[in-house]
């Protein structure tokens, strides 16, 4: 390969990165919107208007990394994705990017049901409105 297709080839991947990378945050802010603007509490935002125990602190922070972990699963299976198109017939790439959807899908999977486990027992057990 010259340098030339080399350094393009550079160029186009991380074009490609900054793409996913972009729809990533987007997609994410438009999922996690809130439907109405008047349904902000801002007490949730400030230090005095946190949470009023440590049990809701508790699923609060367990909320927040279900969030992230299932953010980083769909990022994961977008890079899967993208190195399946990129393989250009490369069966260790095309099998690295197999790899990488599928256990970012179990992953995935695993977060969904984490937040289903969380929120039974945060409604069951203590009764704390989310």
């Amino acid at each position: 390969m010259s340098i030339k297709k080399v350094i393009m080839a550079r160029i186009v991947k991380k074009r490609i990165f900054f793409a996913v990378l972009s729809a990533f945050f987007t997609l994410n802010n438009l999922v996690f919107a809130k439907d109405d603007a008047s349904s902000v509490d801002l007490n949730e935002f400030t230090y005095l208007g946190g949470p009023k125990s440590v049990t809701e602190l508790l699923f609060k922070i367990l909320k927040f990394l279900n969030i992230t972990v299932a953010s980083v699963a769909v990022l994961a299976v977008m890079i899967g994705g993208i190195m399946l198109i990129t393989s250009a017939g490369s069966e260790n790439q095309m099998n690295r990017g197999k790899e990488i959807i599928k256990y970012s899908l179990i992953g995935l999977g695993l977060a969904i049901f984490a937040y289903l486990i969380v929120t039974l027992v945060q409604t069951i057990l203590y009764a704390i409105p989310q």
